[in-house]
Formats: C-alpha cells, structure tokens, sequence
C-alpha cells in the first residue's frame, strides 16, 4: 500500500514491512483483522466497479492512497486522493468513501511511523520486487 510512499506490505502467517523497511511480527489477531479488511473490500469491489475515490478538502495538492491487494485475477488496484481517517466525504458531492477501505487505509496507516533516517532502503526495495512478481 502507499501514495508517494510505501506504507505497508503483509506476508502470512503473520509479517509485516513497515514504510522504514522493519519487519515485524504481528500479532494473529492484527493480521486476521488486516486480512478480513482486505477480503471485505475485496467483495465490496467484486459489486462496485469504481477503482479511484478523491476525499474533499479545502486544499489541493494532497498525495493519493494507492492500494493493492493479490487477488486470484492479479493485483486489485484502488486509489484514494487525500485520504485521512478524519475525512470521508467525497468530492463534488459523491457521498463517503467505502468504511471498509476507509479502515483498511486506517490501520496500514497506523504503522506509518517511520524516521527517515532509519530506513532500510534494501528490504523496501525486496518487498516492492515480491509484489511485482506475484500478483
């Protein structure tokens, strides 16, 4: 996941990448709350055909949110422009964005805490080639 910004990447049983490139251990419950987001918004997708949400705000120039998630077809491509967990009105009055990508974005974005000086540029680089070779 990631705007101009790798945010997270998940591998099971239970690993995560964060955007500083450390490799963490979570917990089974976080990864199952992670993968039941995904698989939601996965059938949310499966009946919707829109792939690009842009959140309203009063300034323009905001990154976008770009999610990718394996499905049996490839990579299942969705982007939101300016995502914030405060905000989910849409812009030019198109409603809210989805909860279900609204909180997948949240929770990956809980591990976008990362120092810029301590970023393991090599295991990003390995996890960015995983995602390209298996879709």
């Amino acid at each position: 996941m990631g705007g101009h910004f790798f945010i997270l990447g998940l591998f099971q049983p239970d690993i995560a990448v964060n955007r500083a490139g450390q490799i963490l251990r979570l917990q089974t419950s976080d990864f199952v709350a992670f993968a039941k987001l995904s698989e939601s918004w996965t059938d949310y997708q499966n009946d919707h055909s829109k792939k690009n949400y842009r959140i309203q705000h009063n300034r323009t120039c905001r990154p976008f949110t770009i999610l990718h998630i394996p499905t049996a077809d490839g990579l299942d491509t969705t982007s939101v422009y300016g995502f914030s967990k405060d905000k989910q009105e849409l812009e030019r009055g198109a409603g809210l964005l989805p909860n279900a990508l609204r909180e997948l974005l949240g929770l990956a974005g809980e591990a976008d805490r990362a120092d810029s000086a301590a970023i393991n540029h090599e295991i990003l680089h390995k996890v960015k080639e995983i995602g390209r070779q298996n879709p």
